[in-house]
Formats: C-alpha cells, sequence, structure tokens
C-alpha cells in the first residue's frame, strides 16, 4: 500500500515538470490515433497485466476497451515455510483457493493535458467498467500423516483443518487443482490517471495509477474462516506501452461509439 501511495506521488511530481519547455518536437502530429496496449499491474492486493483498445472520438477523447488478467491475494496471507522440511515449498497456510480476475471493460478517456515538446508528457484521466470473472483454483499441500510415532507419511491433499501448521511439509505442485476451476461472476470498476512520455507520436509508453473495485455475489473463498470478502478495493500503478494505429485526418466515430459515449456520460 505504500509503495503504491510513493509511487503515485511521483506520478504526480513528474507530471507537474512537464509543463516546463523541453526540446522542440519537430514531428508531425497524429491527431486523431487509435491505440492499442499492453500494461504490467502492481496492485495493493496483487499483480497482472492488461491489453486496451482506445477508439478516437475526437482528438482528445476516446472510447476504450480493456481486458485484464490479475491474481488477487487474501489481506491475511502470509508465507512460512516447515523448518523440519526445509526442501518443502513456501505455503500460506491456511489458503484454500489462488484467485484470478478477468476483467473486461468500456469506458472513456481524456487527454488533459497535450505534450508539446520531445521529453514531455501528455495526461489523461480515464474511467471503465464492465462484466468480471473470478476464477478459484484449490491449493494442495503436501503434509504429514502420522500414522505412528516414528513413521510419519507424507500424502497430499487440500488445506488439512485438523492438522497443526508444523505437521504441513510444503506447498504441492502448483498444476495440481486447475481441473478443479470454478467462476464466480461479478462486475468492476476502474479509474484512474495516466502519463503518456514517449517521445515518437506513433509510440505509447506511459505509467498509470489509480483505483479498481470488484464486486462478486458472494464471497470468495480464498481462506479457511470468516475473513473473506465478496468486495476488493485496490490501488495499482502500471506501466502501459503500445503503438498508435489506424491514425487518421478526421474523426472515424460511428453510430455504436455515438451510443456508449453517451451511455457512459
Amino acid at each position: 500500500m505504500k509503495v503504491i501511495f510513493v509511487l503515485s506521488i511521483f506520478l504526480l511530481s513528474i507530471s507537474l515538470s512537464s509543463f516546463a519547455q523541453g526540446e522542440i518536437d519537430e514531428q508531425q502530429k497524429i491527431l486523431y490515433r487509435n491505440e492499442k496496449t499492453i500494461a504490467g499491474y502492481l496492485n495493493t492486493n496483487g499483480f497482472g497485466a492488461g491489453f486496451r483498445y482506445g477508439k478516437n472520438l475526437n482528438s482528445f477523447k476516446k472510447i476504450i476497451y480493456d481486458a485484464d488478467l490479475m491474481y488477487v491475494k487474501h489481506a491475511k496471507e502470509y508465507k512460512t515455510t516447515n523448518a523440519y522440511n526445509p526442501a518443502g515449498r513456501s505455503f500460506v497456510y491456511g489458503k484454500l483457493n489462488s484467485f484470478y480476475v478477468l476483467r473486461g471493460g468500456v469506458g472513456l478517456q481524456n487527454e488533459k493535458y497535450r505534450k508539446h515538446d520531445k521529453g514531455g508528457i501528455s495526461i489523461r484521466y480515464f474511467y471503465s467498467g464492465g462484466p468480471s470473472l473470478g476464477i478459484l483454483k484449490p491449493i494442495y499441500y503436501e503434509y504429514y500423516n502420522y500414522t505412528s510415532v516414528d513413521t510419519p507419511e507424507k500424502t497430499i491433499g487440500k488445506f488439512p483443518e485438523d492438522e497443526l501448521p508444523s505437521f504441513v511439509a510444503g506447498r504441492a505442485s502448483l498444476l495440481r487443482g486447475f481441473d478443479e476451476l470454478k467462476v464466480v461472476p461479478g462486475a468492476s470498476a476502474k479509474i484512474g490517471v495516466s502519463f503518456e512520455f514517449s517521445k515518437y507520436d506513433d509510440v505509447v509508453h506511459a505509467l498509470e495509477s489509480g483505483a479498481i473495485v470488484d464486486l462478486f455475489y458472494k464471497k470468495i473463498p480464498i481462506m479457511y474462516g470468516n475473513t473473506n470478502n465478496f468486495v476488493f478495493v485496490s490501488l495499482y500503478i502500471s506501466y502501459r506501452f503500445g503503438k498508435v494505429i489506424d491514425a487518421k485526418g478526421k474523426s472515424s466515430t460511428n453510430v455504436l461509439d455515438d451510443f456508449v459515449i453517451d451511455a457512459l456520460e
């Protein structure tokens, strides 16, 4: 949480410095620009990656289509190892499932300030929302089953609720449980600000910071016990890069785009 907050403050500080004069940019400006970008996310509750397609409505505004895949952690997760089994994999005691969120969204992006010099920064704000799918994969453990005092037997199974932490040998292979995936439908919303700093007008390099809310119809069983939630709120920072595509000299909006922007505004 602190790391995300500090990085957000850093992004704000570099955006303020972008108003200083830089090297004169003699490139021919692309006013109407569709964009395809990919991004890596670091969240306060996990990490992930995403794809975005931005379609211009005018020289400053775009409809954006987002697709993200995120790994979401529980606030109570704490990795440990068994001191009596140093060769065993680290594990989170009491974790029932790994949790992933697949998001799809549509929204608007508005370029508030446009860079005029090389080394400058364009500032954009955006918001999007749409359906999401929560994906649960069971966690398997290697643990000791004491059939007698001197001959412990190592077995593989899901969280052994009646065992002590010291009896867990380690986490089993990550491949176990993929044939038992469960899906929980939900919805998500994202809001943020983007700082685009590429020196080339047909290339996108941007840092983003914002907040994400994921909502599901029931509690997500990540950990054993009653500490699970159905709402996940996180701050994030991401690095986004990609290309300008289908650049045109005039707006290319159509009836569908007009309908989407009227609904979002």
